[in-house]
């Protein structure tokens, strides 16, 4: 039986772990988690996108993602680096 202040943990290759659990409501960034009263956290989803409504394109959000200026540069290197294996320096050059 293991007191319930504490956990196992198993690293392989390594010998097991006891240590005391870590109550993450009391994290300083709880705040930015469901349980801290912020939004969940959507996978799959641009990292800079804004939602059309915000910038005036009401109704388009199922056919459109208003990009950032850093998700346009990384299209643009991704298709530059395909195009013709340029590199992140020679793009700002």
């Amino acid at each position: 039986m293991l007191d319930n202040r504490y956990a196992l943990l198993f690293v392989r290759g390594e010998r097991p772990v006891m240590d005391l659990k870590y109550d993450l409501l009391r994290h300083p960034k709880v705040a930015r988690t469901l349980d801290g009263g912020c939004e969940a956290y959507v996978h799959g989803q641009l990292p800079h996108a804004c939602d059309p409504e915000e910038v005036g394109l009401p109704g388009r959000e199922a056919d459109c993602a208003v990009l950032s200026e850093e998700d346009v540069d990384l299209l643009i290197l991704k298709w530059l680096q395909n195009m013709n294996n340029v590199t992140e320096d020679k793009l700002h050059d």
